[in-house]
């Protein structure tokens, strides 16, 4: 008997727990968008080279839900900044990687739809230090490895209500990336 009400002491603590962890993942993220680091493993490592500053990698955007999503375009600078970067190096040392600031000679609110299950490729141009601040480059032809995870947000205002635009944060899968020249 005692043992009975052990086990469903411990089952309904192990439920409040998961309860309790899906809440604070929801209120992290938005679940309708996902994003995803689009650079495979080869050789037991995902390698980004670098070879000038058209060297790039892909970010995916992909909307999960059953609604079409509105996001907002790059070239505007209610999209400009939406995708962020967070590193970790070997050491522990953790920083974000995010675009420069800019002006804006033409800029109005504009987006796309993904309809759902659709994704939305970003060219991520890393090693352009004119819009990139913060990506770590290799000392030599191969850098130490470091995580990292993909941050997709988008902060709610006046525009996002008035075209009904995506608004919430998305965070992909860390992982270890070694850039390579």
């Amino acid at each position: 008997m005692k043992a009975n009400a052990a086990l469903i002491s411990l089952a309904v603590l192990l439920s409040v727990s998961s309860v309790r962890a899906s809440a604070t993942n929801a209120a992290l993220t938005n679940s309708a968008i996902t994003v995803s680091i689009a650079v495979p493993e080869q050789g037991g490592q995902r390698s980004i080279q670098r070879h000038g500053t058209d060297s790039h990698f892909h970010v995916l955007i992909r909307n999960v839900s059953a609604q079409p999503q509105r996001i907002w375009r790059e070239w505007c600078s209610w999209g400009y900044s939406a995708l962020s970067f967070e590193f970790t190096d070997q050491s522990g040392k953790e920083w974000v990687v995010k675009k420069k600031l800019r002006a804006w000679s033409k800029n109005y609110p504009d987006y796309v739809t993904l309809e759902p299950q659709e994704s939305l490729v970003l060219d991520v141009y890393f090693a352009n230090a004119a819009i990139w601040d913060g990506f770590p480059y290799p000392a030599g032809a191969v850098g130490e490895p470091f995580t990292m995870a993909a941050v997709f947000e988008a902060k709610p205002d006046d525009s996002s209500r008035k075209y009904s635009v995506w608004t919430g944060r998305a965070v992909s899968k860390a992982q270890k990336y070694v850039f390579r020249d």
